[in-house]
């Protein structure tokens, strides 16, 4: 008999002991599972910021070509406006030579 309650009390501790396990792993589960899943959490938050980083530099770059096309737009304008400028004084002048030619041959007859 009494060899009888020590074996259910070997086996009780046992039980126990092996909640106690079983409790222990489940434990280093959750605080495993929480370690992943803060990292997870942080990696996304540095994801976000990396994205929100990467379109503001979009937008700078976006704005600088913008202000760059802006001002080779003025200057092909300003460009343009000079060459007409230097052909009509071209023009002019060639008309004015055969103007000139002109008259000198009326001068020579």
């Amino acid at each position: 008999m009494k060899l009888k309650k020590q074996l259910e009390e070997q086996r009780a501790q046992e039980e126990v002991e092996w909640r106690k396990e079983k409790e222990t792993e489940k434990e280093d589960r959750d605080k495993e599972k929480e370690s992943l899943l803060s990292r997870i959490n942080s990696l996304e938050k540095e994801l976000q910021d990396d994205k929100k980083k990467m379109e503001s530099e979009i937008e700078e770059e976006k704005s600088r070509a913008l202000k760059l096309k802006e001002e080779m737009e003025l200057k092909l304008e300003k460009e343009e406006k000079e060459r007409k400028s230097k052909e009509e004084e071209v023009s002019k002048l060639n008309l004015f030579i055969s103007e000139q030619k002109e008259a000198h041959s009326k001068l020579l007859k």
